[in-house]
Parts: C-alpha cells; structure tokens; sequence
C-alpha cells in the first residue's frame, strides 16, 4: 500500500485522482478547506489546512508519501498574473516546504 498526500484534493482533478488511487488500493490523504471534508470520496482521509501556508499541512503527509500537488487558478490567462503569483506560486512553495519537512519520497 502507498502513501500519497493530494492538495487541490475537492477539485475537477483531485476527485477522479483520489478515487482512482482508493481503488488501486493506495492510502490516500487529502488537504481540504476546512468544511469541505464531506467533498472527498470515500476512504480518503481528509486533513483540513491552508494550502498556502505549510505550517497547517506539513504534519499531515506520512514520511515517504508521494505528494501530488493540484491547487492552481482554473483557466489560466493573462488577465490573471496577480492570482496565479498569489495562489498557485506559493501553493507549491508551501507545498514543497510542507513535503520537505515531512520526509516525503516523491513530489508531483
């Protein structure tokens, strides 16, 4: 059984993701909003934090998981530098920070 800890784990990705994995047989654990918990499929174990802030997850991924980062603005464009740099620029530095420091194998 593998590790694998999703952020973005409530979105159009993160959901048929999670699902597939729970049916391979994977152990999966997701970072949710807080009180989004009831969105993630069956057998997912939700984890609530703040997906730019790696202090609010890091504890959550097991030593040796695969991370698979998923949070971004939808529809990227242009018109949307000021978000993207907010959101999906220190998404995945806390991302990267967050799965550092927990031993993570893998990051995706």
């Amino acid at each position: 059984m593998r590790s694998v800890f999703v952020t973005g784990s409530t979105g159009y990705i993160g959901r048929p993701l999670i699902g597939a994995l729970l049916d391979r047989g994977d152990a999966v654990h997701a970072l949710v909003r807080p009180g989004s918990e009831h969105r993630l499929p069956a057998g997912a174990t939700p984890h609530a934090g703040d997906a730019l802030d790696a202090a609010t997850f890091a504890a959550a991924i097991p030593r040796g998981a695969t991370v698979v980062h998923l949070v971004g603005t939808p529809h990227p464009n242009p018109s949307k530098a000021a978000e993207f740099e907010r959101v999906d620029l220190q998404s995945i530095r806390a991302t990267t920070t967050a799965a550092r420091d927990a031993g993570a194998a893998h990051i995706v």
